[in-house]
């Protein structure tokens, strides 16, 4: 197995780290689900409270019953669905909603209550519920014309990508809080795998890697890592604004004999109604071409996203373009472990 560049490595976080081929953006047509969509024998966790009910689902979004009451959620309130174990109930899994306007959203929980409440299709209601919302084209689903849908391993982040682009996860964190923590490499030119299957991309495609990490191939790293402290939605504090360009100025871009040009420009960003940072890095390399880096950083629940464009300054303006297209349809949901 090939061993993933230095800058794609995580490795305080490592428990064990794979190089695998990835799933494709969500590109296969999504056969549409027959509505209304009434699903019997469910607990709904809201306000602190479990109740149990059924959910109908229609064009207008979800309504729970109860033998008491009614509860409806609008389908324009409906941000985000993600599913795993959460911060309420950390041994079971649940389909969690993020609902509201603007954040902080509301979290609403979801669970199969058939056959004793053991909960055994939930995961199965899960995608049932989530072919619908995607269907319905719910905000966590809509990508701008050209673009399409692209869901971290994690669940707690979507964000579009130009389509045909491919996605290669290069590095991947596996550990029992943060199984989604890892780098995804996505490129304009098409990364190849090998024969064998083994995920490992084709060998003349290591050099299509290279390139991007070069900056002579458009193309861009979306990683995830653990947040340290000063790191939240809120933005960062001093301490944690270090960090970032502590992350910028050790990128294989600038380094390896290359010498900066100017300090860094540091100023702050919203990403997915989160406050975050943008770091601009100017350097020369030996060969005497102006490489930039642009890297975008911002910090929800307790990972840390990160997003770095590498480019040859002839180049830069015209990768930033959809660079900053997926940056700006980012979308962030309740941070759960799948």
């Amino acid at each position: 197995m090939r061993a993933a560049p230095a800058s794609l490595m995580i490795a305080a976080l490592c428990t064990t780290t794979v190089v695998t081929d990835e799933a494709a953006p969500l590109r296969a047509p999504v056969p549409r689900v027959a509505l209304p969509l009434t699903i019997e024998k469910l607990w709904l966790r809201m306000d602190g409270k479990r109740r149990e009910g059924y959910l109908t689902i229609d064009d207008g979004g979800f309504e729970f019953f109860t033998k008491k009451r009614s509860f409806e959620i609008p389908l324009d309130r409906i941000h985000f669905i993600n599913f795993g174990t959460t911060s309420w109930d950390v041994d079971t899994e649940w389909i969690v909603l993020s609902v509201g306007v603007v954040p902080p959203y509301d979290l609403i929980g979801l669970r199969d209550g058939a056959k004793w409440g053991f909960g055994g299709r939930t995961e199965e209601l899960y995608h049932d519920i989530r072919r619908v919302l995607r269907q319905l084209e719910a905000a966590q689903f809509r990508v701008p014309a050209g673009f399409e849908l692209y869901e971290d391993p994690g669940r707690a982040c979507v964000l579009a990508i130009p389509q045909g682009w491919s996605t290669y996860l290069e590095s991947l964190v596996i550990t029992n809080a943060h199984p989604g923590q890892g780098t995804t490499v996505l490129s304009e030119r098409p990364i190849r795998r090998t024969a064998e299957g083994r995920g490992e991309p084709a060998y003349d495609d290591l050099e299509l890697l290279d390139a991007i990490l070069a900056g002579e191939s458009l193309g861009f790293l979306f990683e995830r890592s653990q947040a340290g402290r000063g790191m939240g939605c809120e933005g960062f504090s001093k301490g944690g604004r270090e960090r970032v360009l502590e992350r910028a100025r050790g990128d294989l871009v600038i380094g390896a004999g290359s010498a900066t040009l100017a300090p860094p420009e540091v100023s702050p960003v919203t990403i997915g109604s989160c406050e975050g940072l943008r770091v601009l890095q100017r350097s020369r390399r030996p060969d005497g071409a102006e490489v930039v880096l642009e890297l975008h950083a911002v910090a929800h629940g307790e990972t840390l996203y990160t997003f770095g464009l590498r480019a040859l300054a002839d180049r830069y303006e015209a990768f930033r373009k959809p660079y900053l297209a997926t940056l700006a349809s980012v979308e962030f949901g309740a941070e759960i472990s799948p």
